[in-house]
């Protein structure tokens, strides 16, 4: 077996993340997360252009988006370009979205009990969620284009 290991960087300042994740890859790490709490944090896809910028082999995407305060059509986007602009190393996590809701107002995604989601039956927000997200790449794997 073979294991690797990630960072999840909490950044809020945009002009130190160039050297946080350069140090993260010679550093040997193998992911890089980032926040995805824009109330709480800079952009994440902002951070992720910075990110694909700065490293050549560490891959990365946010940590984790959500259904909530995110619109799947934009967040597919916006990690399709991440994607193309990474040459294929932009990751793409969904998760309930606590800190990124709780700040907006809003309740995280529900599972259907207080336990871990099932992969096999998620619910309906998150598999409407990853529907319209699929619809965007459906002509092509989302590092192929920029946009939907």
């Amino acid at each position: 077996m073979q294991f690797k290991f990630g960072a999840s960087l909490v950044c809020d300042d945009l002009a130190k993340l160039p050297g946080w994740v350069r140090t993260v890859e010679d550093s040997g790490f193998d992911v890089i997360g980032l926040t995805d709490s824009p109330t709480l944090y800079p952009e994440t896809y902002v951070s992720g252009v910075i990110v694909a910028q700065n490293i050549s082999r560490v891959r990365f995407g946010p940590r984790v988006t959500n259904p909530i305060t995110r619109h799947p059509m934009v967040a597919a986007s916006a990690i399709g370009a991440l994607d193309g602009l990474s040459d294929g190393r932009a990751l793409f996590g969904i998760g309930a979205g606590d800190s990124a809701a709780h700040t907006a107002g809003a309740r995280p995604a529900p599972a259907r009990s207080s336990s871990a989601v099932s992969l096999s039956k998620p619910p309906t927000r998150w598999r409407g969620w990853r529907r319209r997200a699929c619809w965007c790449w459906r002509s092509a794997a989302p590092g192929s284009h920029a946009a939907c």
